[in-house]
């Protein structure tokens, strides 16, 4: 009697089990229950993963600016072909150049030339320690940093984010100014700075790179150890500084 007992409890208890696991069963092949389950409505299931999807390859790179970005250009071509291994380079760093004197070297006409051309995938774009002076204008001149001044600044710049966003550029790499010796002109280019920055928050796409903070210490101040004798262009530590930065930028994008 005791052995059909523990039978007949055991066979109770497979059933039992079977009737429980059931609606999971069913749940997790799709079959008798709503669609739409989630992992928190089956407890202790684990759903699949969706596929990986690969970010796209970085076929192509445009770098250009002034003097600034003529310094770490040949470094970040190596350091990007190393990382990225894309297919084609164009170099454009212009000594002298900027977005004010476009008399001298006209930024903004140049990419919209160039940028429909090439077609790249990615742009890298330094400038702007040529910009802290008067801007010619028809009749005159606006003295740097007034409300024209600023006004006509702003509006070369989002042209120009523009201009490269518009041909097939996924993303841009705007660096901004790093912090300068002379604070009078540090003061220039901390107002350069927030024109960039602002039109970079007004142009999805474009990655503002704080080169600034970068460059400053702890405390915000001047670190000559980074930069050349001059106190504006930098040494090659703090070159390779930079393009580091630019690098780790670079890689949650591609």
């Amino acid at each position: 009697m005791r052995r059909r007992a523990l039978v007949i409890v055991v066979c109770l208890s497979v059933i039992a089990a079977a009737l429980v696991a059931a609606p999971v069963s069913a749940a997790l092949s799709g079959s008798g229950a709503r669609s739409g389950a989630t992992a928190a409505e089956l407890p202790g299931s684990v759903l699949p993963r969706a596929p990986f999807e690969p970010r796209a390859a970085l076929g192509s790179l445009w770098i250009g600016g002034d003097s600034m970005v003529y310094q770490i250009q040949f470094a970040l071509k190596d350091k990007v072909a190393n990382a990225f291994h894309p297919k084609v380079f164009w170099l454009r760093g212009k000594s002298i150049s900027g977005i004010v004197r476009i008399d001298f070297y006209n930024w903004p006409a140049k990419l919209k030339v160039e940028m429909p051309k090439l077609r790249p995938k990615a742009v890298v774009f330094m400038i702007g320690t040529n910009d802290g002076q008067a801007m010619p204008v028809k009749g005159g001149a606006y003295r740097f940093g007034t409300t024209p001044w600023k006004r006509v600044y702003r509006a070369r710049v989002g042209s120009m984010m523009s201009t490269m966003l518009h041909n097939g550029v996924r993303r841009v790499y705007w660096i901004g100014m790093p912090i300068m010796r002379s604070g009078a002109f540090g003061r220039k280019m901390a107002l350069i700075n927030s024109i960039f920055k602002a039109q970079a928050a007004a142009h999805p796409g474009v990655v503002y790179i704080d080169a600034w903070r970068l460059f400053s210490s702890s405390s915000g101040g001047y670190v000559g150890a980074w930069r050349s004798g001059d106190g504006m262009h930098f040494n090659m530590t703090g070159v390779y500084r930079l393009v580091n930065a630019v690098i780790k930028t670079m890689h949650r994008d591609w």
